[in-house]
């Protein structure tokens, strides 16, 4: 937020491909699930490039705090629409639609 990139993003003429962390952080907000560190404005706003929050790696074996119980709770604190992922499912989202 504070280098600028949030700003250029929309500017370029480009696909972004992003995996894990890379998708979360296209979002509005992460939630506080995802919060890893304190930013300065104690929040959990992300770039919000689109307009959903994506809970990912859903049902993986190495992460077993990432069940669908886990997913439905931290959709609680999302605000807009919130999607729970494995890592064979992609979401694409052209000109603002999901």
């Amino acid at each position: 937020m504070n280098s600028g990139l949030a700003d250029l993003l929309p500017l370029l003429d480009a696909v972004y491909v992003g995996m894990s962390a890379g998708s979360i952080v296209m979002a509005p907000n992460i939630g506080k699930d995802f919060v890893g560190w304190n930013p300065p404005n104690g929040g959990d706003a992300a770039l919000g490039m689109v307009d959903s929050s994506i809970f990912p790696h859903l049902d993986h074996e190495m992460l077993p705090e990432n069940k669908m119980s886990d997913a439905e709770k931290w959709a609680v604190g999302i605000k807009g629409p919130a999607y729970a992922i494995d890592d064979q499912t992609a979401i694409k989202v052209v000109d603002g639609e999901v």
